[in-house]
């Protein structure tokens, strides 16, 4: 989806620069037209023996500050020397911001088929997680379809709730452990305490309090294993947080992009 979008800004990007050529033209054949048009103009002025006095047109090229090349054409008498008329024509020269904006695109759409290969070729393996009653695992929203930068706001602060959430399970979980180990230990403790004495009543007070300690080793691994998903779980949360950050950071420097290009239009426009 989105090598999808670079080519499709990189279209966008080969339409801008046929417009700039194509105002190019444009420009250099009104510049043309109105030169043709000056120099066809006449100024009858009477000599003293009554003959038109020729026109000449002078051109001086000009370099502005900015670096854009313009024109002056004067149209001067040839006895006096004074300019009858004075045509300016700037011609801004776009074309390394051109060049800058086509080489970024380049490189951001070479940068996105780079993670776009490197994400696809990670193993996910055959491993499920277990749901918790807890803290069941929520469905993540594929970040690659939403492309309003508000969705994506409201999605990151959803994932940070449900990772302040997660944390809080966890602690939760943590706890628990540590409160029923103590009571297993504490009950096998009072079970080998009240253990009967005589030969004929040990075997079955050895049998439950074995029985009573595989239970209690049992639920702990349990618990273990309940933390260890809980872990997992976190950790993919947390990935798929980076990557909606990651993916904020490129719209950023999409948009920023963008809104140079219309200063920048706006800049050559106001030199036509």
């Amino acid at each position: 989806m989105l090598c999808t979008d670079c080519l499709a800004l990189r279209d966008q990007v080969a339409i801008y620069e046929n417009e700039l050529d194509m105002l190019h033209e444009e420009h250099q054949t009104q510049q043309l037209t109105d030169i043709q048009q000056l120099k066809g103009v006449k100024n009858p002025r009477r000599s003293g023996t009554g003959q038109l006095g020729s026109l000449r047109a002078d051109r001086h090229v000009f370099i502005s500050d900015s670096g854009a090349k313009g024109t002056i054409e004067s149209l001067v008498e040839p006895s006096d020397g004074v300019a009858t008329v004075t045509v300016e024509f700037p011609t801004p020269d776009v074309t390394p911001t051109i060049l800058g904006i086509k080489e970024y695109y380049c490189q951001l759409e070479e940068s996105l088929q780079f993670e776009f290969k490197a994400t696809s070729a990670v193993s996910l393996g055959d491993h499920k997680v277990a749901e918790l009653a807890k803290g069941p695992k929520v469905a993540v929203t594929d970040a690659s379809k939403v492309t309003d930068v508000g969705e994506l706001k409201n999605l990151i602060a959803e994932l940070q709730r449900e990772l302040a959430d997660l944390e809080k399970c966890g602690e939760e979980l943590e706890v628990e452990i540590e409160e029923r180990k103590e009571v297993y230990l504490e009950e096998i403790a009072e079970l080998q305490v009240r253990r009967p004495c005589g030969d004929s009543q040990s075997p079955p007070a050895i049998g439950w309090t074995c029985v009573c300690s595989c239970v209690t080793l049992c639920c702990v691994e349990e618990l273990e294993n309940a933390q260890a998903d809980l872990d997992t779980q976190m950790k993919e949360q947390c990935a798929d947080y980076d990557e909606l950050l990651s993916e904020k950071m490129a719209l950023d420097i999409e948009i920023a992009a963008y809104r140079d290009l219309v200063e920048l239009e706006e800049d050559r426009l106001c030199y036509l």
